[in-house]
């Protein structure tokens, strides 16, 4: 049996990282091999915090809240834990959490999950801050016993870049709870939602920082011609979301943070213009729920598009290649693809793989 910590800061809901912790932690309750348990370091957002779904999950919870600049102490009351528990390795994600396990020393084994390019992990943040947080993260990466990136294309700019060792383990899906519907459930959902029944919806998911390209994917899908509905849901502030949702009109529709699944799976495809990704959960959950997706031609993308015929890929650069892509799937036969895009989802991407993938690395370094 391997003891493993995963250590986060806090457990926020509607954090891709969180999400895949959770993915991991329930996958492992398949496995027999790995006594899995989560460790907060940081006080709950009480209006925020998803940890009542770990519990109900039976996954274990242990709080060890200290204020960020207790770094000294929050290491002594985790090696305190680590010893009296006998953890073999703790297993982070983050730049906070990967600081303190790199801090631990040599009682335990650590292990770190990169989801980004770290010199954009400070991207919200402003220059300094964010620069800061970069050199915080590759000086904790590289005290590592093992770096893991969520992404081959992460892995090898981690390689490459950074001149550092790195496996890649691509994240997964929860496929208990992100599932494909009939077409019957779709027109009711969207009844309920209050959605239309008589056009195809294309639907995009996520934040509104520049790397997603948001500013490219409605200039260019108001220019092209196409009688599908454009749903954007996300994480939308202040003037730019007001901006945006004066341009509502009969082909884009802003709706604001929202619940996903359920727009998901009454959704016909979705899109992502992304820049730059790990390997996005957004993606991977339109597997799941058998939605064809519209992705640009982005790495990331790219290494779920090698496993099967998902939909189709453009370059997020000229308008007019939206279009040639809205032709393009068109065209496509989209029961193959809904097919195509369950099967990857329950294999390659499921949850339960996913912890199969983190046990050989766990048994690397154990």
């Amino acid at each position: 049996m391997i003891n493993v910590i995963y250590l986060v800061t806090r457990l926020m809901g509607n954090d891709g990282p969180i999400s895949q912790a959770y993915n991991l932690a329930t996958g492992f309750k398949a496995i027999k091999d790995v006594n899995f348990q989560i460790v907060c370091i940081s006080n709950e957002l009480t209006n925020r915090t998803i940890e009542k779904k770990f519990l109900d999950a039976g996954i274990k919870v242990v709080r060890m809240y200290h204020k960020g600049t207790d770094v000294i102490g929050c290491v002594k009351h985790l090696k305190a834990y680590i010893k009296e528990n006998n953890i073999h390795i703790v297993h982070s994600s983050g730049v906070r959490p990967d600081t303190i396990n790199a801090l631990l020393g040599n009682c335990v084994k650590h292990i770190t999950t990169v989801r980004s390019e770290p010199l954009r992990v400070g991207e919200k943040m402003n220059v300094f801050i964010g620069w800061s947080m970069a050199k915080l993260m590759l000086w904790s990466m590289r005290r590592m016993d093992k770096v893991i990136a969520c992404s081959e294309s992460l892995a090898d700019v981690i390689r490459k870049t950074h001149k550092m060792d790195c496996v890649a383990v691509q994240n997964a899906v929860d496929i208990d709870l992100f599932k494909a519907v009939d077409a019957d459930e779709k027109m009711a959902i969207r009844n309920k939602l209050g959605l239309p029944t008589d056009k195809k919806i294309i639907l995009y998911l996520g934040s509104l920082i520049p790397r997603k390209n948001i500013n490219y994917l409605v200039r260019a899908y108001k220019k092209a011609t196409t009688d599908c509905l454009l749903v954007l849901i996300g994480d939308y502030n202040g003037a730019f979301e007001n901006t945006y949702k004066k341009e509502n009109d009969e082909k884009v529709l802003f709706l604001g943070q929202k619940a996903s699944l359920k727009y998901l799976q009454c959704a016909d495809y979705t899109i992502s213009p992304s820049l730059s990704e790990g390997l996005p959960n957004s993606a991977l959950e339109s597997l799941a729920c058998g939605v064809p997706m519209i992705l640009s031609d982005i790495d990331p993308h790219k290494e779920i598009m090698r496993v099967g015929d998902f939909g189709v890929m453009f370059n997020a650069g000229k308008d007019e290649n939206l279009q040639t892509a809205l032709d393009e799937i068109a065209k496509k036969n989209h029961t193959e693809l809904v097919n195509n895009c369950v099967e990857a989802a329950n294999g390659r991407f499921s949850k339960y793989q996913l912890a199969k993938n983190y046990l050989k690395e766990y048994n690397a370094v154990k």
